[in-house]
Order: C-alpha cells, then sequence, then structure tokens
C-alpha cells in the first residue's frame, strides 16, 4: 500500500471501519436483528453500499425472500460461502430480481445475516486482493474470495477479532477492518482526505472513548504488522 495508510494501514483501518461501524454497519445490524431484513433496511443497505440500483422496490420482498433462501443453506467455510453467494446472484437475474448477476449486492447483504466469519465481495477490495479486472461479475467474485481462503484472511481475522472483542468497541467486525484495508490498497477513495476525516471523527469522540480506539488500533497495528496485505497479493504457485 502506498499514500497516507503506507506506514499504519492496520491502525488507520481499525479507526476508519470504527467510524463506519458507529455511523451505519452498527445501526443496520441492529435493526436486521430487531427486525428482520425489511424492504426499507435492505433499501438502507443497498444505498450505503452503492448497489441501490441492484434491486427495485418492486422487487425488494422477493429478494428477501431469496435472501433467506440462501441463508438457510450458509455453509461453515468461505468458499463455500461464495458459492452460495455466486448462486444467490444468479438466481436472482434469472428470476428478474435484479438486472444483472450483481454478485457484489448478494455478498454485502448476505454479511448483514451472517457478518461472523464472512466479508464483503467489492471491485476495490478485489483490486486491493490482487484479482484481474479481466474478471468480471460472479468469476470474480469467486477468485476473491479464493485467494482470500488461500492466504489465511480468516484465520488473521479471527486472531484481530480475539484482541478487538477485549476493546472499548467489542462488537466491530475484524474481517471488516481488513476489508478496509483492501479497498484503500485498491484504490478507493483519497487516502489523505480519508486519513484527515478519520483522525476529525476521533476528535469528536470522548476522550476515553477515543483512548481505548486507538490503543485497538495500535495495538492491532503491532499485532499484525504492516505487511498483512502482502500475503494478499502474492501470486500463487502452480501446482
Amino acid at each position: 500500500m502506498s499514500g497516507a495508510w503506507a506506514d499504519k494501514p492496520v491502525y488507520w483501518a481499525t479507526l476508519g471501519y470504527a467510524r463506519w461501524w458507529l455511523m451505519i454497519d452498527g445501526l443496520l445490524l441492529k435493526k436486521v436483528r430487531r427486525d428482520g431484513l425489511t424492504p426499507k433496511t435492505l433499501r438502507a443497505i443497498l444505498i450505503n453500499y452503492d448497489v441501490n440500483r441492484a434491486v427495485s422496490d418492486a422487487n425488494a420482498l422477493r429478494f428477501i425472500d431469496h435472501v433467506h433462501a440462501a441463508n438457510a443453506t450458509w455453509p461453515d467455510d468461505l468458499l463455500g460461502r461464495s458459492q452460495v453467494c455466486a448462486g444467490f446472484a444468479r438466481d436472482a437475474k434469472a428470476l428478474g430480481l435484479t438486472t444483472k448477476e450483481h454478485a457484489s449486492a448478494a455478498t454485502k447483504v448476505m454479511w448483514f445475516l451472517q457478518p461472523n466469519g464472512w466479508t464483503l465481495f467489492d471491485s476495490y477490495a478485489a483490486t486491493g486482493a490482487g484479482i484481474s479486472k479481466a474478471l468480471t461479475g460472479v468469476d470474480r467474485m469467486l477468485a476473491f474470495y479464493e485467494r482470500l481462503d488461500e492466504r489465511g484472511f480468516c484465520d488473521v481475522a479471527e486472531v484481530m477479532q480475539r484482541e478487538v472483542e477485549r476493546s472499548v468497541l467489542p462488537d466491530i467486525s475484524a474481517a471488516r477492518i481488513l476489508d478496509s484495508m483492501l479497498m484503500a490498497s485498491g484504490g478507493r477513495g483519497n487516502e489523505s482526505e480519508a486519513l484527515r476525516e478519520t483522525q476529525d471523527f476521533v476528535d469528536l469522540l470522548a476522550t476515553s472513548t477515543a483512548g481505548g480506539l486507538i490503543g485497538l488500533a495500535e495495538s492491532l497495528q503491532q499485532q499484525v504488522g504492516t505487511d498483512v496485505l502482502s500475503l494478499l497479493h502474492t501470486k500463487v504457485k502452480q501446482s
């Protein structure tokens, strides 16, 4: 990773995702857990994750039924889950629920039903993981999760999660901190601007909360190091 995050990518990704968690993900997860996935909450997820055109209001209820069907067959492993999302995206297109095989929307909506041990597919994150842009749609999504699986993404996230659970924000997702790093590495946003905005966010927090969050970010940075993304960039040797 180059630019403003280069020296402390885990640190800044932790602070940046904490901001997103408190603004977006934490609130939406609470809604889903309390009320289930409603058309209104589905629309909020799609808007906040830049896939608003994936599902029309007319198809929202049928799409939610499709989400629940996928959720009922949710496997324990990363690759199995990616296959479920691939089938989800293909079936949604075939049924006319989406205008295309929207792999990104499928993985993002599923995260709100199954956040543990899962992360989102996004074009920026895929680029950050070193997945060729020659691949598109479902094929690129499957290649992305295969790369994460090969490089021990879930193992790293699990180690980080234990540290998160002892922190001032014990419910945030370590996998999504890694996701933030991948998106930044893949060119999402302006790193210098994101750094300034993230620092402004921390400055607005109560002193004790800010101190605890900075402590978590520093601890994760020390624990994981600056080279965590290099594992995800390494080309897999052909057997």
